[in-house]
């Protein structure tokens, strides 16, 4: 995948997690624990391109401060 369709996918899966958030405000359902491990298997398989801030374009990853 590449970096623009890894943001695309992050921030369609963010938007179902508020969703269910509306409704299930205080209850971590099995779709948001199954969308968060999807979330860190994109972030994973992020090429990460960083802005003068230190943070992914991408998918919001902060940069280690080893690279």
């Amino acid at each position: 995948m590449t970096g623009e369709e890894i943001k695309k996918r992050l921030e369609e899966n963010n938007k179902k997690i508020e969703e269910i958030l509306k409704t299930d405000t205080f209850t971590l359902n099995y779709d948001i624990v199954n969308l968060m491990a999807i979330n860190d298997e994109l972030r994973d398989a992020c090429p990460h391109e960083y802005n003068s801030n230190g943070i992914c374009i991408y998918c919001l990853t902060e940069k280690n401060k080893g690279e």
